[in-house]
């Protein structure tokens, strides 16, 4: 069953149309035509809102060729590479338009509040692109709390930001009601922890070793209530009236499919509350993938 409204605030994830991505993804990356087949679903339920990168391989060039033989009403959020991968901020984001096949984004992150901190210049050229109707809003993807304090602290104004935020990474739970008072409108994303909630908890890698009870609390409270793990993660961030919007992605349109009629169990979630908080974890070294495989 549907949730029309929950429905609404998700934001399809697109990594997967153009690289292998998810620690528990066993299928790789999506055909472009199991994209479209995506796509097409998702704009037929509601699905108003999607998510890329530059950096995604060959994702917008897989979206730009759906968008420039339909008319559905996507607004599309992507992000800007690393200072190595770019030049200026326009040419960066003209490129990803051509590649996108729009005239415009809904919104525009600068990927890394690291590259942000050591040259700012491409800021002040997205605020004149965002003048100038290129985009919608600008803003972030982070990663810490910290990336957060130190935008706050230079005093950056910004539309929009994409922070993760699931059953086991509570860390921005503090930042939501602000970011609603600066009206800052909060994308959220790994809400699966990139696949790690569907890891079998006996069989983790041995950077992943500490999340096991956690995974076991995840499986338990699963099997207690009768919602899959699947439908305890994705409702968990859509029931927060914080959350803008959800960013997942999909290896398929079967997982759409799943992941769409979970929304229709959300009611239930709120009476999980307390118990879904026993679930989170507070080392980084778990929550953030990018050091999964460092030694």
């Amino acid at each position: 069953m549907l949730n029309d409204r929950y429905i609404r605030k998700i934001c399809l994830g697109t990594a997967q149309f153009g690289m292998d991505y998810g620690i528990s993804n066993r299928t790789g990356m999506v055909s472009a035509g199991q994209a479209h087949d995506i796509l097409d679903y998702a704009a037929k339920i509601g699905i108003t809102m999607l998510d890329t990168a530059a950096v995604y391989g060959k994702s917008e060039e897989v979206i730009g060729a759906f968008v420039s033989g339909h008319k559905a009403p996507f607004r599309i959020v992507s992000k800007m590479p690393p200072v190595a991968d770019r030049s200026s901020a326009e040419e960066t984001l003209r490129r990803s338009l051509d590649r996108l096949k729009v005239r415009a984004l809904y919104g525009y992150l600068v990927h890394s509040v690291q590259d942000f901190l050591k040259d700012p210049k491409p800021w002040d050229e997205l605020a004149g692109l965002k003048d100038r109707g290129l985009v919608d809003k600008i803003g972030f993807s982070v990663y810490s709390p910290a990336d957060v304090e130190k935008l706050f602290d230079k005093k950056i104004a910004f539309d929009i930001i994409q922070l993760p935020y699931s059953v086991f990474d509570r860390r921005f739970e503090t930042y939501l009601s602000v970011f609603r008072k600066k009206r800052i409108e909060t994308c959220v994303r790994s809400v699966f922890l990139q696949g790690l909630a569907f890891l079998d908890p006996y069989s983790l890698p041995k950077k992943l070793e500490k999340a096991k009870d956690h995974i076991l609390r995840l499986n338990r409270l699963s099997y207690e209530s009768g919602i899959s793990v699947n439908g305890l993660c994705l409702n968990f961030v859509l029931a927060n009236d914080l959350v803008s919007s959800v960013v997942f992605g999909v290896d398929g349109l079967d997982q759409l499919r799943k992941n769409t009629e979970d929304t229709g169990k959300l009611k239930k979630i709120k009476d999980l509350h307390n118990l879904l908080d026993e679930i989170s974890i507070d080392d980084e070294d778990v929550l953030l993938p990018y050091r999964w495989n460092q030694p």
